[in-house]
């Protein structure tokens, strides 16, 4: 009885591991009410720029997720009105007004934006990202027969490497 579980929390050791390493990048965004969204980068905009009291953003250059998908996202999270029991699929504040569909076909995203505020729900979708990103290089890495210490590895860099850290 005991070496089973010994050999099943050997198995699940590595998983456990990428797991805990997820929890641990994302830990401000989740648990201390911090966010991945570059918020600061609205400081370059009006009304904001105007007063000049405030410091330059970190990175200027990342305005995309706040200017484009954050209105997209929290239109999505008020996609069921629950006052009268309808769908919105029109977007009233895009340009003159537009058809939108609520999400574009991942029902974790839709989910996780209807359950939750917007800036919420990105922390924890980006969450799932890092951590599936993980989990899946490792079985395949797996799969392609390497040992499960440089398995674990190779999922390490591939889930904190610099394409997925720029998007974080």
């Amino acid at each position: 009885m005991k070496k089973r579980f010994l050999e099943r929390l050997k198995s699940l050791a590595p998983f456990l591991f990428l797991f805990l390493l997820s929890i641990r990048f994302c830990y401000p965004a989740l648990f201390q009410d911090k966010t991945f969204y570059a918020f600061d980068n609205l400081v370059l905009s009006l009304p904001w720029s105007a007063t000049g009291d405030h410091p330059p953003p970190h990175n200027p250059l990342i305005s995309d997720p706040v200017n484009i998908y954050y209105p997209h996202y929290r239109f999505v999270s008020e996609f069921f009105d629950p006052g009268d029991f309808s769908f919105r699929l029109w977007n009233p504040s895009n340009f003159c007004g537009k058809p939108n569909p609520p999400f574009g076909g991942n029902p974790i995203e839709f989910i996780a934006y209807w359950a939750l505020s917007p800036s919420r729900a990105h922390d924890v979708v980006l969450f799932l990202h890092l951590l599936a990103t993980g989990l899946f290089m490792f079985l395949y890495l797996r799969e392609i027969r390497l040992r499960v210490l440089p398995a674990l590895t190779g999922a390490v860099a591939w889930m904190f490497n610099g394409h997925l850290m720029v998007w974080f």
